[in-house]
């Protein structure tokens, strides 16, 4: 049997050690340690850099380095984002941590799932789909209240993706009252049957009543394009997205807006219903895309030549295996 093995590289053949146990323990063993092999033509730069990768003591601070080991590319996504996880417990900031693999392609879908799961937010560098960002779903779920009168599952949509903490209490209450009295469309029937029994003062009360007032103002006259743009625009802002840096894709959005207001305008200059304007803009948001919110508390994941682009205090580095070296 032919190991790969050196004595003073424990950390890098740690499978090859508890072979050599186990040998030692069931057999007699008679070894011969072969001398590593010299290839003349091996830049000194890489030979340099295999006699002191993983050499026992070379690392300042060996309680900074966890080695997990998985039988499988699941199982090692999962012990990843759980060690991510339980970092992010002691303070590490979630925009200070990466995971780095040289192949994302093969680790995105894994890797999405099971930080969804375990609620660890996950970012790329690479542009995504603008509605994966929840400023930019937000817009597109406020803008559907409006064009398809206020159809239960686009009023709730909306008020889980902009509420926080506590209030997800309120409003699946909410959604469960709505769906018990049959509330399925209409601001009359929201107003009628749902705000009126509502605490005064209460988060989804005040939203629904500010939501009523901008659904009379919205509908109440025919606008042009570019009007219609620009009431999307003050919309945004009453409702606070897209009312930081961090919202970059809420600033995309509404870019698109008024880029296809401008240019329908030139077609169309005059006034039209805001149902018009809702079915130019719903399916560009839906085909667009959108590069990652430089600004968000995410953890990054990224190719080795990109490990650099934030200040790192935590980093899992996926795919690492003995041939890797």
């Amino acid at each position: 049997m032919t190991l790969p093995w050196e004595e003073d590289r424990p950390l890098l053949f740690a499978s090859s050690a508890l072979t050599l146990q186990d040998l030692h323990r069931e057999f007699a063993v008679s070894e011969k340690r072969l001398p590593a092999s010299l290839d003349p033509e091996r830049p000194p730069g890489l030979a340099a850099l295999e006699r002191f990768l993983f050499r026992s003591g070379s690392c300042a601070d060996p309680a900074g380095v966890a080695l997990l080991s998985a039988p499988n590319p699941y199982a090692e996504v999962e012990a990843a984002v759980r060690w991510l996880r339980r970092v992010a417990d002691s303070g590490v900031p979630w925009g200070e941590c990466l995971v780095i693999a040289r192949t994302p392609a093969e680790y995105g879908p894994t890797l999405a799932s099971v930080c969804e799961r375990l609620e660890v937010p996950l970012a790329t560098l690479q542009p995504g789909k603008l509605l994966d960002r929840w400023p930019a779903a937000a817009l597109r779920l406020l803008l559907r209240v409006f064009r398809f009168g206020w159809r239960r599952d686009d009023v709730l949509g909306y008020l889980r993706t902009v509420c926080e903490g506590d209030v997800r209490l309120e409003v699946e209450s909410l959604g469960r009252r709505a769906r018990r009295l049959g509330v399925r469309e209409g601001r009359p029937e929201w107003e009628s049957r749902l705000l009126g029994d509502m605490n005064p003062g209460s988060w989804c009360a005040d939203r629904l009543a500010a939501l009523a007032a901008w659904d009379r103002r919205l509908l109440s006259i025919r606008r042009s394009m570019r009007q219609h743009a620009e009431q999307l625009q003050a919309l945004a802002r009453a409702e606070g997205i897209g009312a930081s840096q961090e919202h970059a894709s809420a600033h995309r959005a509404l870019s698109i807006a008024t880029e296809l207001a401008e240019a329908s305008s030139l077609l169309n200059p005059g006034p039209v219903a805001l149902a018009e304007f809702a079915d130019e803009v719903l399916p560009a948001w839906e085909s667009s895309s959108c590069p990652p919110d430089p600004a968000d508390d995410q953890v990054l994941l990224v190719e080795p030549y990109d490990s650099r682009v934030r200040h790192c205090r935590a980093a899992v580095v996926l795919g690492l295996a003995e041939r890797s070296f």
